[in-house]
């Protein structure tokens, strides 16, 4: 499998929104009208017909990522508002009804949704996916292993899905459950070299589990034709804030995996019943989570992520992430957008909640 040349610490930010009526506060189906309107290549169509993703340039450094996404959002919302739409960005809509939806007409979608069927149809979800570049293969694997040991703080801090049909579930990401109900998604196998990874690759598009890699929808994945380790962990973010606070947090968890892999100091990786459950619970807890740290040992995943902040600030403020970095504790102190929610519910119902994530987008 060819692996592309990618500058190692680069970065690339996809994010996804979803196109609603500013009156009936409901998702509206015409992304590719709209995103063949803007004309900007950046901009793009999703599996939904209510649904644009907006993908940077690669960068040095995330601030400048974050930038990139900034000029961008302004100009899409300047289109949206001009169309008489509204745009919102999170995990899932927190009142639209899956059955009310229409998928884009694209050959890969219809595959995926005969493949997957009722479920297939469920998938009216965002993220945030952050694009790490790596300069050879064999790191592409050893980000890989690395990083899935540290996504329950990424997953707690992004959770902004606690909504399903206007019904509140629990979860602080609901769309970690529904995603997950995909073939080959949620967290991916430990690899322990990019040989093992090719072979298990080959062995799943032999058997007709997927007809290429890209449809292995793990949580953390190489994407070798961009040359990146790539995270798929995060809910859809609210703001630019969380967009930048979720990728910066990412980028400096990769590049001190980096370094730890090429100076073998590595840190032992939790087994995989225990990864599962630190998953589980940073999806049903969001920042109210307490994970196991080490066999037999377990923090709250705020303490955790806090540590985690103030131990990667200075490898931040050398990849170009310090600014976006510096919004994680301030979500630690907020509230990730989970909660934010469920507040807004509370004191207005679902179109309050809708009215906030417009307000939130603009910000």
């Amino acid at each position: 499998m060819d692996f592309a040349t990618s500058a190692s610490g680069t970065i690339g930010i996809e994010w996804e929104l979803q196109l609603v009526d500013p009156s009936s506060r409901a998702l509206v189906g015409c992304a590719q009208q709209f995103v063949s309107t803007l004309g900007d290549q950046r901009v793009k169509s999703e599996f939904f017909t209510n649904t644009i993703e907006l993908v940077t340039g690669v960068h040095v450094g995330v601030d400048a990522a974050v930038a990139e996404l900034e000029g961008l959002r302004d100009s899409v919302l300047a289109h949206a508002e001009a169309s008489g739409l509204a745009l919102v960005g999170m995990g899932i809509h927190p009142a639209a009804h899956w059955r009310d939806q229409r998928v884009s007409d694209d050959d890969r979608y219809r595959r995926l949704l005969a493949k997957a069927s009722s479920w297939g149809a469920r998938q009216i979800i965002l993220g945030v996916h952050t694009h790490i570049g790596v300069d050879d293969r064999e790191t592409a694997i050893a980000l890989q292993r690395s990083l899935v040991g540290s996504l329950p703080l990424v997953l707690a801090l992004s959770a902004s899905s606690p909504f399903w049909h206007g019904t509140d579930t629990g979860f602080d990401s609901q769309r970690t459950m529904i995603f997950q109900q995909l073939p080959n998604a949620g967290l991916p196998p430990v690899f322990a070299s990019w040989a093992d990874y090719e072979a298990a690759a080959a062995d799943l598009i032999d058997c007709g589990a997927v007809d290429s890699v890209n449809e292995l929808r793990w949580d953390v994945r190489p994407a070798a034709a961009f040359g990146t380790v790539e995270s798929r962990i995060a809910d859809g973010a609210t703001s630019i804030a969380e967009v930048a606070a979720v990728s910066a947090l990412t980028a400096a968890l990769a590049e001190e995996a980096r370094r730890a892999s090429v100076s073998q100091s590595a840190t032992q990786q939790l087994p995989e019943w225990l990864l599962r459950e630190n998953r589980w619970r940073a999806a049903r807890y969001g920042l109210e989570a307490e994970i196991v740290i080490e066999k037999g040992r377990t923090a709250p995943v705020r303490t955790a992520a806090a540590e985690a902040v103030d131990r990667l600030m200075p490898i931040a403020d050398e990849i170009g992430a310090a600014a976006a970095l510096q919004q994680v504790p301030r979500i630690l102190s907020t509230g990730n957008a989970a909660s934010r929610q469920r507040r807004g519910a509370e004191a207005g119902g679902m179109h309050s909640v809708v009215d906030m994530l417009i307000d939130d987008l603009r910000a």
